[in-house]
């Protein structure tokens, strides 16, 4: 997992809201999460950019609706229905993000365990 979070090369990760999502509760929750990937000097040093970061979730989001994270070498890009958001070319906070799904504490256990599996079964 370690290679999602840190290795070279583009990721597209989505998430698929199966139910509403208020925009203080997304807001906050993936600025939380991320910090807890970064040391405080990181936290300090992209400030700037986990506020736009938290202005561009606060939108929220409905049942049904998709959130795209897709991270290349050159930075971080987040759709919303299909409108661009939020991009950033701060690689602490383009490893943070990923680090908050794939990283040493997942959010989601379950995702990374799944991914394991499968890459053992090929």
């Amino acid at each position: 997992m370690k290679y999602l979070v840190n290795g070279a090369g583009e990721r597209l990760m989505i998430i698929h809201f199966v139910r509403d999502v208020p925009g203080d509760k997304m807001r906050d929750n993936f600025v939380e999460n991320m910090q807890e990937q970064m040391t405080p000097a990181e936290i300090e040093a992209s400030k700037a950019e986990m506020e736009r970061l938290g202005q561009a979730l606060s939108q929220g989001v409905k049942e049904g609706q998709r959130v795209e994270f897709g991270r290349t070498d050159r930075g971080v890009r987040i759709t919303h229905g299909g409108t661009l958001v939020f991009e950033s070319q701060d690689k602490v906070l383009m490893r943070a993000l990923f680090a908050v799904y794939f990283g040493k504490d997942p959010v989601v256990e379950d995702l990374v365990d799944s991914i394991k599996s499968g890459l053992k079964q090929k």
